[in-house]
């Protein structure tokens, strides 16, 4: 299996948002194909962490879905499902019209809310 990675040492440049700075380099290393995206703050920050998490702060807290995320991680436990995607669904049901980018055909078996389709988009096969 053939995998991509962007490693970038800046989130922020100047006024510009998170990444904004990197458009053209993201879209030209990942082609524009939806993939899985990991963002690491706390990389070098030059100011306090509480300043830092103020910026960026989760929209989605593990700590306040821990019971929800488990309870996916253990109905899907056959196929089996990473803690990364019961993340993911999970934040599914939690914002509006949320689409998931991802090359992980398991999100076709996922579901949220007990019965309704993940919303993902994946590439053909």
């Amino acid at each position: 299996m053939n995998q991509r990675m962007l490693l970038m040492s800046s989130s922020r440049q100047g006024q510009l948002g998170y990444l904004e700075h990197a458009d053209a380099q993201i879209h030209a290393v990942l082609k524009h194909e939806p993939l899985k995206v990991l963002f690491v703050p706390f990389a070098a920050v030059t100011f306090g962490f509480d300043t830092y998490e103020g910026m960026v702060k989760p929209v989605f807290e593990f700590s306040k879905n821990m019971d929800a995320v488990l309870a996916l991680m253990d109905k899907y436990r056959q196929v089996p499902m990473s803690l990364a995607d019961a993340c993911l669904v999970r934040m599914t049901e939690l914002l509006n019209d949320p689409v998931v980018l991802t090359t992980d055909h398991d999100f076709r078996i996922y579901r949220r809310h007990g019965r309704q389709i993940v919303p993902a988009v994946l590439p053909s096969q």
